[in-house]
C-alpha cells in the first residue's frame, strides 16, 4: 500500500491548516501562530491538502479522515 506524509496544525482541538507531500515535510510553508504541529502518514493514494483538509478531524490526540487511514508519527 502506498503512503503520503501529512503535517497538520491544531488550535483548541480544531485542525486549522494542513500540508501533504509525497516525501516527508521538512520545512513547512505554513506555520500558524500558537498551533500545535502534528506529523502523520496517510495510507493509500496521495491526497492533496485541499482535498484532505475538509475531511480531517482531531480527537483524543489523533487525526482522522473519511478519505484515508492516518497513522501518527512521533
Amino acid at each position: 500500500m502506498s503512503k503520503f506524509y501529512i503535517k497538520a496544525w491544531i488550535v483548541s482541538g480544531d485542525v486549522v491548516a494542513v500540508e501533504c507531500g509525497e516525501t516527508p515535510i521538512e520545512t513547512p510553508a505554513l506555520s500558524p501562530s500558537g498551533a500545535t504541529e502534528l506529523n502523520a502518514i496517510g495510507q493509500g493514494e496521495y491526497i492533496n491538502a485541499g482535498d484532505l483538509f475538509p475531511t480531517l478531524t482531531y480527537s483524543a490526540g489523533a487525526l482522522t479522515s473519511t478519505l484515508c487511514e492516518i497513522e501518527a508519527v512521533t
